[in-house]
């Protein structure tokens, strides 16, 4: 009885996992594609995702009641403060080189993870957020971020004479990435539902797979708003 359980469990994670593998390759191939088209594909695709992602909040909320609705103002003014930090980020003369490795580096954490701990297991990082997510899978996808983000954020032209910042991009960025995930984790556990919606077959919605993204953008656009207001941050 144990060894079908067991055979059961082996064969659900080996579907979810080639599922999750083929929507990710079919979509990564597509963004690509509109990434290399010029700036006009990378402006519409990336204001079509941004909408779905923001509309996916909204459906989250649909039975919105007065508990809920500090967490959907917070959470919009969140989502909308990144999407204009990608915004910014994209039109600006150096750093819009950097998108593609950021988001490299962001999938291979959230896919180091998941892979390292449904194979490892152990204990649950925070089993008061999410169930699945363990330590293992944690130090796992930080250690295949960090590999990934000396390779590509090192090679970058954009930090050439600056590898001094290249470091400290390059260290945190898995970090942050981790800490997007646990946030949208914890509104999802908050509202009790298990996917923003259904739209990426195997990951769920654009919210769930762009949540370790959006820290990233927030703080960037943080960034851009200190700089206006002339308080002194790190990169010039």
């Amino acid at each position: 009885m144990d060894q079908g359980k067991g055979d059961m469990a082996v064969s659900k994670f080996f579907k979810e996992f080639l599922l999750r593998a083929f929507s990710a390759i079919l979509m990564v191939a597509i963004v690509v594609i509109l990434w290399n088209l010029g700036s006009v594909s990378r402006e519409v695709m990336s204001l079509t995702i941004f909408s779905l992602l923001f509309l996916e909040w909204i459906f989250l909320f649909r039975n919105i009641d007065r508990s809920n609705l500090f967490l959907f103002i917070i959470g919009s003014f969140y989502i909308l403060l990144a999407g204009i930090g990608f915004w910014d980020m994209l039109h600006h003369d150096s750093f819009h080189l950097l998108i593609p490795s950021l988001m490299l580096v962001l999938w291979t954490v959230d896919s180091g993870a998941y892979l390292v701990g449904s194979f490892l297991k152990g204990p649950k990082l925070a089993p008061s957020i999410s169930s699945g997510k363990t330590w293992s899978g944690f130090f796992g996808g930080i250690l295949l971020g960090h590999i990934v983000g000396y390779i590509f954020i090192f090679s970058s032209p954009l930090f050439e004479n600056h590898k001094d910042l290249a470091f400290i991009v390059t260290f945190f960025v898995p970090f942050l990435g981790q800490l997007g995930d646990l946030l949208e984790s914890k509104v999802k556990r908050m509202l009790s539902v298990k996917d923003s919606s259904t739209l990426i077959p195997g990951h769920g919605g654009f919210l769930d797979r762009l949540d370790s993204a959006l820290i990233i953008f927030f703080i960037w656009e943080i960034y851009i708003i200190s700089k206006y207001c002339g308080i002194p941050m790190l990169i010039g």
